[in-house]
């Protein structure tokens, strides 16, 4: 590696290690201030940590193919002019998990992508979010907690 690319990753690193915050440990965490676009799947959510809101926003979307929710946290996009994106809010694998599994209970799954053996019905990257709805009422109240600006939730840790 060149000294100019290892002086600049090592800049980076010294960057993110001052303005990156990392979480490890919590008692609780709650989701909210959700925004939601139906035609994607796609919107934003905030978390509080321990009563402590974070100002960044988390963002969710159809990740996979298997038609359940993803969560992606804040991101620094090119600091320091580095061609990458890094987490504005690491946390550790089991509070990850946890914020995930909530999201999922929230967002009911959606119809995976392929042929329903069921009903012979083929989801393609190109069918809409509405014909992918397999829980139409749950749908529709997470819809409707979203606009009403009442959707939060609470994940407790031991």
């Amino acid at each position: 590696m060149n000294d100019d690319l290892t002086d600049r990753l090592q800049a980076v690193r010294k960057w993110l290690n001052e303005n990156a915050r990392v979480i490890t440990q919590v008692g609780e965490l709650t989701i909210f201030n959700f925004t939601y676009d139906p035609n994607h799947h796609s919107g934003h959510f905030q978390v509080s940590v321990d009563g402590e809101p974070i100002e960044e926003h988390w963002s969710f979307s159809l990740g996979k193919a298997d038609g359940w929710t993803t969560i992606c946290p804040p991101m620094f996009v090119s600091p320091l002019g580095a061609p990458a994106s890094y987490a504005a809010v690491e946390v550790s694998a089991e509070i990850h998990a946890a914020l995930e599994a909530k999201l999922r209970e929230i967002f009911p799954r959606l119809a995976p992508l392929g042929l329903n053996r069921e009903t012979g019905v083929e989801i393609t990257m190109s069918s809409s979010i509405e014909d992918r709805i397999i829980d139409l009422e749950g749908y529709r109240r997470t819809v409707s907690e979203i606009e009403n600006r009442s959707l939060s939730a609470t994940v407790k840790f031991d």
